[in-house]
């Protein structure tokens, strides 16, 4: 693919006044969504990819690799002519791989597709060989396909984590366990040694399972408990079950569900000690793959933050029938919205990239008694008291903090974590008066902050983690003085678009957060919650209220004002949704069109509510054949 078919912009948005809000969301949702649905009638969904968790190689020694996609997009796949299918090397696009044997077409363009021709629907297959670097180490090795000089593939892009190293003759001791729930896993796994994983003193025995194997329908939700014993000499407090470290699954399809505490943490334990010995049960909820077949599903065991060698979870799954198709775009694969009750979902929301705007640095201080400052494996770096200012930053793969004791150094991204519950964190060298020409700081947040460098975009984020509807509280939105029917319709779509990202986790995920601050919804924390009291009503009196069509979460689009009436979704964008079709708005009559016109009319849900009209009439009325579902509560009654 010629480089000069891309190009790379990055934009650093200020919201100068509470006018333009309603207009940049509409834009912006356009932007969203153009990444989210196919390119140019190209995408794909990963069915098959190396199952082992991490590749082993030593230094100089060949692989073969089979990859393999299903075409999900509108177009058929060619091995040759214009457009052609193949993989390239990303991350950075175009990058020389240290693992090209010498075979691959040039020095980021792998392999074609094998098959000449692969129709919507069908599987296209890829090999390619790995040769190890004469450098030991662990490698991680991204690619993504491409049709030529047309279109990176969304949904195309793969990693593979590949440790190099001498292979080490290590003994294993496989203490034997027997019960009824218990299974063989021996056959699962090639029996070649591989070096150690834990850290020293922390091992374990997976001995019990609910199932010995699954067998399910595709995007179904399976709970499953694991049985597994303290093999080693450290005394487990908190236990995790997680997603391994590496970007794929047996069939490569995300696994995550609603109930997760975060994109990878499927469930945390903390109460009690799991001595030497003894034996602790975990019980977590994941989805099942959406491609019919049989698959290894694994996930880590961890233990204080620390990995466990004999960790894995590995659970074979029979998926018995494809998962239906996805209504927009594809769903986080695997992720089905459904009426079962869920906890209320965390959101981790980017607030602030941190540059020059802050001298590169942040410094919190927090309103509680104590700020306890970790790294993201829960492991404690300090305990700020109430009124201490803390600083940290970024510096060349480091984290470097102070907390009142001097400069002190990790390796993970920081954590700044309130003793209460939705404690309000202050950044003391952020203030958007200074450097916004904004009228307020807007520089508090509830509950939790976080500290994080990625890779991807080469940049630091600030990053608040806190409950949805806390999130919601902050949000700018809409101002005081509207009615309040109108500010719980603009709510509940405001709350439908993040528990939207919150399921799919893909539009920021290489930065670590589902949504940001300015450019999917406006969110300014606590000194927005503060101002607007009505709007924070609006949250409390629609607590849980999402808006679905046929049981799924529904994408929600608002703008300004129409002409008169609203365009369909086929009007504006590609394809034809259901429940965004043209409606009239008569107080929109005589004015020119602000916005795209998808979804609803801010004006025109103004009037509406002004007439005496409620909030879910309001969006019944813009969003057609939906209904309203409260996911973390009770019904909605009608």
């Amino acid at each position: 693919m010629s480089q000069g078919g891309f190009s790379k912009c990055t934009n650093r948005f200020k919201i100068v006044g509470a006018c333009m809000v309603v207009a940049l969301f509409g834009f912006l949702l356009l932007w969203q969504t153009a990444d989210a649905a196919p390119k140019r009638g190209y995408e794909a969904l990963m069915t098959k990819i190396p199952s082992a968790a991490q590749l082993e190689l030593s230094p100089g020694e060949k692989m073969e690799v089979e990859v393999a996609f299903q075409n999900i997009g509108e177009k058929a796949w060619v091995n040759d002519g214009k457009g052609y299918v193949s993989i390239y090397t990303y991350d950075p696009k175009y990058r020389r791989s240290s693992f090209d044997p010498g075979t691959w077409l040039g020095p980021s363009r792998v392999k074609r597709l094998i098959e000449p021709r692969v129709e919507v629907g069908g599987i296209g297959t890829m090999r390619f060989e790995l040769r190890a670097p004469e450098e030991g180490g662990e490698y991680a090795e991204t690619f993504h396909l491409a049709a030529e000089d047309v279109a990176w593939i969304p949904g195309g892009e793969f990693t593979l984590r590949i440790n190099v190293a001498e292979v080490s003759e290590v003994a294993e001791v496989i203490e034997d366990g027997e019960s009824s729930g218990g299974t063989d896993i021996s056959g699962l796994l090639d029996e070649e040694k591989k070096p150690r994983v834990g850290a020293p003193g922390y091992d374990a025995a997976v001995l019990l399972r609910s199932s010995k194997k699954i067998a399910t329908p595709g995007g179904a939700s399976v709970t499953y408990t694991a049985g597994v014993k303290n093999a080693g000499t450290a005394v487990w407090s908190s236990r995790r079950v997680e997603l391994p470290d590496f970007k794929l699954a047996a069939s490569g399809a995300d696994l995550a569900h609603a109930s997760w505490l975060s994109s990878s943490l499927l469930a945390l334990n903390d109460r009690g000690e799991v001595k030497p010995g003894e034996l602790d049960f975990v019980t977590f909820t994941f989805t099942a793959p959406r491609i019919i077949g049989e698959h290894l599903v694994v996930f880590t065991f961890t233990a204080n933050g620390e990995r466990v060698e004999g960790g894995e979870i590995l659970i074979p799954v029979d998926v018995t029938s494809n998962a239906p198709d996805a209504v927009v775009s594809p769903l986080r694969d695997g992720v089905m919205d459904r009426a079962e009750m869920i906890p209320e979902p965390v959101m981790r929301v980017g607030v602030l990239i941190v540059d020059e705007e802050t001298d590169g640095k942040v410094q919190i201080v927090c309103d509680c008694e104590v700020m306890a400052m970790k790294d993201e494996n829960g492991n404690p770096l300090a305990d700020v008291p109430r009124g201490v200012v803390a600083s940290a930053y970024y510096d060349e793969g480091k984290y470097f903090y102070d907390a009142g004791r001097g400069l002190e150094m990790t390796s993970f991204p920081i954590r700044f974590v309130p003793d209460t519950l939705g404690a309000i964190l202050t950044i003391t060298n952020f203030d958007r008066r200074a450097t916004r020409d904004s009228e307020n700081a807007d520089n508090q947040f509830r509950n939790v902050l976080e500290l994080r460098h990625n890779t991807k975009k080469d940049r630091a984020w600030l990053i608040n983690e806190l409950p949805m509807e806390m999130y919601l509280r902050g949000l700018a939105e809409t101002s005081n003085s509207s009615p309040i029917e109108y500010q719980k319709a603009i709510v509940t779509a405001a709350r439908t678009y993040a528990y939207y990202h919150f399921l799919r986790q893909t539009k920021h995920a290489a930065e670590g957060f589902m949504v940001d601050a300015w450019r999917d919804q406006v969110y300014k924390g606590y000194g927005s919650e503060a101002r607007l009291s009505s709007v924070v009503s609006a949250v409390e009196e629609t607590y849980g209220v999402t808006v679905t069509y046929d049981g799924q979460t529904a994408i929600t689009p608002y703008f300004g004002h129409s002409d008169g009436r609203t365009r369909a979704w086929s009007e504006v964008w590609n394809g034809d949704i259901a429940w965004l079709k043209s409606v009239s708005v008569p107080c929109d009559a005589g004015r020119n069109l602000f916005g795209h016109g998808v979804g609803m009319s801010a004006r025109g849900a103004i009037c509406m509510a002004s007439d005496g009209i409620g909030y879910r009439e309001i969006l019944k009325h813009f969003y057609t054949g939906v209904d309203l579902r409260r996911d973390w509560e009770g019904d909605v009654a009608d």
